[in-house]
Parts: structure tokens; sequence; C-alpha cells
């Protein structure tokens, strides 16, 4: 495998090998004699880490599930972040119809307050729905830990 050889690198693979941080011998060569190509190393950034299996670690009586980010994930993430610290930010206001909760609420509220010795707000109809959709998108709890997304599963 003598087109391993730094020597026999171009010029434009060996800087787009070392601005990528991926070593030579990880890249299937498709030039001329099995050589790499430019194209060889972005075609090798570009492909999601399909052979990395998914560490699943049990914290407590919780899983987690840690997955690799692809390089673009990682850059959409870190231009994000930018513009949150560089920009300044605008909180945005949706009007929901709570006319169905308020009835909700004014039926149960006095069976509930003589159940439970404290008074039916909206807080709790929040969780449910909080909850609920966590069920159906679990992906919206997941977190960033370093160069992984964490996706926390339910508590058992």
């Amino acid at each position: 495998m003598e087109w391993l050889n730094a020597s026999k690198l171009t010029l434009k693979v060996r800087k787009a090998l070392t601005e990528s941080g991926i070593a030579a011998s990880d890249v299937q060569g498709t030039g001329r004699g099995g050589r790499i190509t430019k194209e060889d190393v972005a075609n090798h950034q570009a492909k999601p880490a399909a052979n990395v299996t998914p560490l699943s670690v049990a914290v407590g009586e919780r899983i987690e599930k840690r997955v690799p980010m692809t390089r673009l994930r990682k850059r959409v993430a870190e231009r994000l972040l930018a513009a949150t610290q560089e920009t300044a930010m605008l909180t945005t206001f949706n009007e929901v119809n709570m006319k169905p909760i308020m009835e909700l609420r004014k039926q149960y509220k006095d069976a509930f307050e003589k159940r439970h010795g404290a008074r039916l707000g909206f807080m709790s109809f929040f969780v449910k729905a909080a909850t609920e959709a966590l069920k159906r998108y679990p992906a919206v709890n997941a977190s960033i830990d370093g160069d992984d997304i964490v996706y926390h599963g339910p508590a058992s």
C-alpha cells in the first residue's frame, strides 16, 4: 500500500486529511492505482458513522443512548451556539385557547381540593402535556455531551 505513504499524496489531499483529522489509512482511494483523491476525503467526511453502534448505558433506572454526532450536525450545533451567544435573542409568545382547560379545572377543582388538600392549578395540565409530548417525541429530551448526542430514555 505504497499510496498511503505521505510522499505519494498530493498537497490538496494532505491538506484535506490534516484539516479533517482523518488518517490516510481510513480512506478508501478511488484514484488511479488506488490513490486517495480530495473527493475521497470529502466523501469519507460526509459518510455517517454507520459502523459505530450507539452505546446504551443504564444510569440508575434510566437508559441513555449515546450516538456520535456527524460532522455536519456538529457544525450546525457550533453555529447555533455561536448565534445565540453573539446576537440579541427574541422571546416569542404563542397564544393557546385555554377555555377547555379552564372548564375542566372548574369541573374538578372542588373534588381535587378535598381529595389532595391542594388547589388544582394550571401547572399540572402543563406537566401532563409535556410528559405526553416527550413520550411521542423522545428526541426532544436529548442533550449534547462533547461530540455525542445523548438520548435520555424514560425513567422506569
